[in-house]
């Protein structure tokens, strides 16, 4: 039950060069074995050599690793950061935790990400029996959440079935993680993206001479 019921922080950028190469920040904080240092979140690594086999990237593919470590009842607990580059978006799907998805075609990018619900989950028959029971895992839960934000050029078009779009080209999304043990179906994010030519690339080609025939 420790993915459950240890809280943690958890936040994550994901920016999409023209092309869709780019790069993932990733900030979180999570319980620690006191003995050997290691998260007690399988998903989310502390250590260097943890996030290097997490992850199947090389030592100097890890840019700008932080790591600090604090108490916090009950647990002791680590904070990291780090980031990661990508050259293929399809390369997505294994540095993204979670079920995730990548569908390209030509300039158009397809994201689709599940967080899983009570029915998926192997404690989900026990957690809805013993709902009560829980209710002290979902008072610590309620503080704490998921932050993900997705950036790419800002004349690119988006699309979200979840979270906003402040501003060109830019997404966030927040899941709280009382909805872990709340929610009872599987819930599907899906990003679309679709790539257009820079505004100076078009006023060239407008600007371009065309082409007359004597």
């Amino acid at each position: 039950m420790i993915p459950l019921t240890a809280c943690f922080d958890y936040e994550e950028r994901v920016t999409f060069l023209p092309g869709f190469s780019g790069s993932i920040d990733f900030k979180y904080s999570v319980p620690i074995d006191k003995d050997s240092g290691k998260s007690l979140i399988a998903f989310l690594p502390v250590t260097h050599e943890d996030i290097e086999k997490r992850f199947k990237v090389k030592p100097d593919e890890i840019l700008d690793f932080k790591a600090e470590t604090f108490e916090s009842n009950p647990f002791l607990m680590q904070k990291v950061s780090y980031r990661i580059l990508f050259k293929d978006a399809k390369q997505l799907e294994t540095l993204l935790p979670g079920q995730v998805q990548i569908l390209q075609a030509g300039g158009k990018l397809r994201l689709d990400r599940s967080f899983p619900g009570l029915e998926s989950l192997t404690e989900g028959k026990q957690l809805r029996a013993y709902r009560i029971a829980y209710r002290s895992i979902l008072e610590k839960l309620k503080d704490h959440s998921m932050k993900f934000s997705i950036t790419c050029p800002w004349y690119y078009d988006m699309s979200t079935n979840q979270g906003t779009l402040p501003a060109p080209g830019t997404l966030y999304f927040v899941f709280p993680l009382e909805r872990t043990v709340t929610q009872e179906k599987e819930m599907n994010w899906n990003i679309e993206i679709t790539a257009n030519s820079a505004p100076e690339e078009v006023s060239k080609t407008s600007l371009m001479p065309a082409d007359h025939h004597l």
